[in-house]
């Protein structure tokens, strides 16, 4: 499959049998700034949202570990994902990433999802740090929007929409692949 941008509109064309036009995360945005913006605060889905966007990237491997008693997702950085990671990925990645990493067992870099609390925490405060740096948000403990958030999140609500129509012309099935995140 190829994908082409057209212009500076919010599309991507896939090109296959049939021509679609596929929305793209306004300003290149990612899971986590996205819900931050959205809504003014860090949830646990835009944080799985981008465990599962680090995964379509190759830095991650998610599994489900149905050999537990209590199932749960197996998180397992790719070879060479730290080193690439320094070179692609923004901060609340990073921090991801290095959670993953530190709370693998000795000789593995797997761990369970449910082991990472604090991770998952410093993750949090990581995307809100970076929304505020980015001029979303006012400040790290009133995640109110600044006057560019606003405007952001016009251009999300609209992607949203997009998300929506394609959804509903071409099924569930659309929004797999790059836009699964």
């Amino acid at each position: 499959m190829v994908w082409h941008i057209v212009g500076r509109s919010r599309y991507v064309v896939r090109v296959s049998e049939n021509i679609a036009r596929v929305p793209v995360p306004p300003d290149g945005l990612r899971p986590g700034q996205l819900g931050v913006v959205a809504v003014g605060r860090v949830i646990i889905g835009d944080i799985a949202a981008t465990l599962v966007d680090l995964a379509q990237r190759d830095l991650l491997r998610i599994e489900e570990d149905t050999a537990a008693a209590d199932a749960g997702w197996l998180l397992t950085l790719a070879v060479g994902a730290r080193s690439r990671t320094s070179e692609s990925a923004v901060e609340y990645e990073q921090v991801l990433i290095e959670g993953v990493a530190a709370a693998g067992k000795t000789g593995s870099l797997s761990v369970l999802a449910s082991q990472l609390p604090v991770t998952l925490e410093k993750t949090r405060h990581a995307i809100v740090r970076d929304a505020v740096h980015r001029g979303w948000l006012h400040h790290l403990h009133h995640e109110e929007r600044t006057e560019l958030g606003d405007e952001l999140v016009v251009r999300i609500r609209a992607f949203r929409r997009d998300l929506r129509h394609l959804k509903s012309a071409d099924g569930p099935q659309a929004l797999s692949d790059r836009l699964l995140p």
